[in-house]
C-alpha cells in the first residue's frame, strides 16, 4: 500500500479539529456557569437579554413544556447563597443548577419545588434579596396577579406576601430596578386589562403598549407598601425606548442606544431620579460594541448575561464570546434630565428638607434611646424571678386575648412585633423563639405541662399556620398581665 500523502490527510485533520471545536462550543451553557463561579463574591438576579425568538439557556428535561415549543420573553438566573437557580417562565418551578461531567452539557437540574400549578405568571419578575428568593406579578389565566410571593425551601413551595394595594407589573429589564441598600423596588407601571370583565371602551379591549406606561411605583420591601410617587417625563421617555439595556449595577441601570440615536450610553437611578450619560465617546462605543460580540461585528448574538461584580461589567454571550468593561458612576455626567416627576401624592422632599428632617429624628432618636436604656435598668432591678413575662411577650399575650376566638396568624404577630427588615425564615425563626419562651415561663409559673399558645396547621393549606391561645389558660395568665 502506498503512504498516504500529507496534502490528503490535512483537510481530514482540519476537519476532525472543526468538528471538535464545534463540539465544545455546544456545551457554552456550562462554560457560562463556571466563568460566573469565579466571582464568588457576586449574589443576586443574572440579567439574561434574549432576542425575539430565541431560546433559553437553561431548560431542565423534566420541564412542564418543550423549549422548542415556546417563544421565550424573558429567563430567570439567581447565584445564591447556595448555588444557581432558574425559575421557569410561567410556573413556580425552582431548579438548582450544578455542574456535572456526566450530564447532558455538563449540567444537573435538581427541582427543589413542589408545585403543580402554572401558566399564572409569566412575565413575573424574579428577584433575589436577603437570601431569600421573590417573585412579583406577572400575566395569566386571563389576568394580572399581582401578588408578591417568596420561595421557602423548607415547604417546597412560594408563600404570598400581604402588600397593601394591586400594583400590575410584568417584567422588563428597563423598566423595574431593585435598591437593595434602601431594601426598594421601583417599577414603571404595567397597563393591564381584566378580560373577565366587559371593557368599558374600545380602547381597554387591548393592552396598550409599553411606551404608553407612564406611572413610576415604589415597593417598600420591609413596611411591604406600594406608593405611587411620579410620572415618567417625555425627555427620559425617550431615551428609555430607544436604547437597549445592559446591566443593572448597585448606583442604577445602564443602557446604550444604537447608531440611529447617536450611539450614548445612559445611567438612569430610580432612587435619586437622575439620567446620567457616559462622558467619554470611547466609553460609549465600548458599550455599544459589547452587543455586537465585539467591535466590526454587525449582528446581534440570540442571547447574552450581563452583572455587575467590582467596578466592572461582565458580559457572556452565547457565542462564547467574554467581556469585561470597567465603569463606575464617575464615569457618567449630569444631564439634567429627571425620570419623574412626583404626582400629588407622593411624598417627595428636597435634600435641605430631608436634612433638616433627618437631624430631628436624629436627635429625638437619641433622646428616646436614652430614656428607653434607662427605663429597662430600672425595670430590671424591680424584677425578681427568671420566669415572668418580659414586656414583648406580655403585649403578645395581651393582643391575641383581645381577638376573636382567641386567634393570630403570623403576619399579624410579625406586625405587631414591628420586626423591620428581616427575611421570611428569620422573621418564622423569632415567632417560635418567642412563642416558645411564653409556654415555658408559662409552665414554670402554673406548674402545667400544655403550653398556652398552640401552633395549628390550617386544614384549608397545610403549609399554612395560625397561633391558638386556650381560653381556660388565658384566663389564669390574665393575673400577670394585670401586674
Amino acid at each position: 500500500m502506498k503512504p498516504v500523502k500529507i496534502a490528503l490527510i490535512t483537510p481530514i485533520l482540519l476537519g476532525f479539529l472543526c468538528a471538535t471545536v464545534s463540539a465544545q462550543k455546544f456545551s457554552y451553557r456550562s462554560w457560562l456557569i463556571k466563568e460566573i463561579s469565579k466571582d464568588t463574591a457576586f449574589k443576586g438576579r443574572l440579567n439574561i437579554i434574549l432576542r425575539p425568538g430565541s431560546k433559553p439557556f437553561f431548560w431542565p428535561e423534566d420541564g412542564p413544556y418543550k423549549s422548542a415549543d415556546y417563544n421565550f420573553q424573558n429567563e430567570h438566573l439567581v447565584k445564591s447563597k447556595t448555588g444557581f437557580l432558574t425559575v421557569i417562565e410561567g410556573t413556580g418551578r425552582v431548579y438548582k443548577i450544578e455542574l456535572d461531567e456526566n450530564e447532558k452539557d455538563g449540567l444537573k437540574f435538581t427541582r427543589l419545588d413542589s408545585t403543580i400549578f402554572f401558566g399564572y405568571n409569566f412575565g413575573a419578575t424574579v428577584f433575589y434579596l436577603r437570601d431569600t428568593l421573590y417573585s412579583l406579578g406577572g400575566y395569566g389565566l386571563w389576568n394580572f396577579p399581582w401578588h408578591l410571593r417568596y420561595f421557602r425551601p423548607s415547604s417546597y413551595g412560594w408563600e404570598v406576601v400581604p402588600i397593601n394595594k394591586e400594583v400590575p407589573h410584568i417584567y422588563s429589564p428597563h423598566t423595574y430596578f431593585l435598591d437593595e441598600k434602601r431594601q426598594k423596588l421601583f417599577s414603571i407601571e404595567s397597563n393591564y386589562f381584566n378580560e373577565g370583565l366587559k371593557p368599558s371602551n374600545p380602547r381597554s379591549q387591548n393592552m396598550k403598549r409599553l411606551e404608553d406606561t407612564v406611572y413610576v411605583d415604589r415597593l417598600d420591601l420591609n413596611s411591604k407598601n406600594w406608593e405611587r410617587i411620579g410620572m415618567l417625563t417625555p425627555e427620559f421617555r425617550k431615551i428609555l425606548y430607544s436604547g437597549y439595556f445592559i446591566c443593572d449595577t448597585p448606583f442604577g441601570k445602564i443602557l446604550t442606544t444604537g447608531d440611529r440615536f447617536g450611539n450614548k450610553g445612559y445611567l438612569y437611578d430610580f432612587s435619586s431620579n437622575r439620567v446620567k450619560e457616559v462622558d467619554n465617546k470611547k466609553l460609549a462605543t465600548q458599550l455599544h460594541d459589547a452587543l455586537l460580540s465585539g467591535k466590526n461585528n454587525s449582528s446581534m448574538p440570540e442571547r447574552f448575561v450581563t452583572y455587575y461584580i467590582g467596578d466592572s461589567i461582565k458580559l457572556l454571550n452565547s457565542s462564547g464570546f467574554k467581556f469585561s468593561l470597567k465603569i463606575t458612576d464617575s464615569d457618567f455626567k449630569e444631564t439634567g434630565i429627571k425620570m419623574w416627576v412626583p404626582t400629588a401624592k407622593s411624598s417627595i422632599l428636597d435634600s435641605s428638607t430631608k436634612n433638616q428632617i433627618s437631624l430631628i429624628v436624629g436627635i429625638s432618636a437619641l433622646c428616646l434611646g436614652l430614656w428607653f436604656f434607662f427605663r429597662s435598668k430600672i425595670t430590671q432591678v424591680a424584677e425578681t424571678t427568671s420566669n415572668e413575662f418580659d414586656k414583648q411577650e406580655l403585649k403578645l399575650i395581651t393582643a391575641l386575648g383581645s381577638q376573636p376566638g382567641l386567634v393570630f396568624k403570623p403576619d399579624d404577630v410579625d406586625q405587631l412585633l414591628e420586626n423591620g427588615a428581616r427575611s421570611p425564615d428569620a422573621l418564622k425563626k423569632r415567632r417560635s423563639m418567642l412563642i416558645r419562651s411564653i409556654n415555658k415561663k408559662y409552665s414554670e409559673q402554673y406548674d402545667d405541662e400544655e403550653d398556652l399558645i398552640k401552633t395549628e396547621r390550617l386544614e384549608s393549606d397545610r403549609r399554612m399556620v395560625q397561633y391558638v391561645m386556650d381560653e381556660k389558660k388565658y384566663k389564669r395568665a390574665q393575673k400577670a398581665l394585670k401586674q
